[in-house]
C-alpha cells in the first residue's frame, strides 16, 4: 500500500512540475502547393529540387529559376506566398507570435492574414523591411535599373527604409 501512495505522489509531482513548465513556442511550417520550373529548397543540411506538397520552415531558403514559380502556404492560413522567377526568399523565423520573412532578389506576392497585437510579421527586401498585418502587397525588383518597390493591395504596412532613419 505504501508503495502505491509513493507511486502516486511521485506521478503528481511529475504532473505538476510539468504543467508549470514554459511551453516553447512551435514554429509553423508551410507547404510548397504549386511548383513549376526550377524551384530549390536549401538549408544547413543542403539543396534538394522542390516538388509540390515539400514541406518548408524556418531555415529554409527557397530559389526560383527562369520561368519558375513557387507558392507555398503557411499551416493555419497564416500567410501564402508566391515566389516569381529568378528570385531567392528565406523563412528565418516563422512561429504563432513572430514571422520574419527575407526576399534577397526577385519579385515576390505575399498575403498574409491579420495578427493579433503581440505578434510581428516583418517582410525584409534588399532596401526596406515591412511591418504587415493582414496584408496584401506585391514586392518587385528591376535588376537592370536598381529598382526595388512594392505595389501595397490592401491591410496595413509600415516600412522602414533600411539605408536611413525614415519609418513610414
Amino acid at each position: 500500500m505504501r508503495q502505491v501512495y509513493l507511486f502516486i505522489l511521485l506521478l503528481t509531482g511529475f504532473v505538476l512540475f510539468n504543467c508549470n513548465k514554459t511551453k516553447e513556442e512551435s514554429t509553423i511550417k508551410g507547404n510548397l502547393i504549386f511548383v513549376i520550373g526550377t524551384v530549390e529548397i536549401s538549408n544547413k543540411t543542403g539543396s534538394v529540387s522542390a516538388q509540390k506538397d515539400a514541406v518548408v520552415g524556418e531555415g529554409d531558403t527557397i530559389k526560383t529559376g527562369e520561368k519558375s514559380v513557387a507558392v507555398i502556404q503557411f499551416e493555419n492560413n497564416a500567410a501564402s506566398i508566391e515566389i516569381q522567377e529568378n528570385a531567392e526568399f528565406s523563412i528565418s523565423k516563422f512561429s504563432a507570435k513572430e514571422q520574419e520573412l527575407v526576399s534577397t532578389k526577385g519579385n515576390f506576392w505575399i498575403q498574409a492574414k491579420k495578427l493579433n497585437k503581440d505578434s510581428n510579421f516583418n517582410v525584409i527586401m534588399p532596401t526596406a523591411v515591412a511591418g504587415i498585418r493582414g496584408t496584401s502587397f506585391y514586392s518587385f525588383e528591376i535588376k537592370d535599373e536598381g529598382i526595388h518597390g512594392i505595389c501595397h493591395c490592401q491591410g496595413a504596412v509600415d516600412f522602414q527604409d533600411k539605408t536611413s532613419t525614415y519609418k513610414g
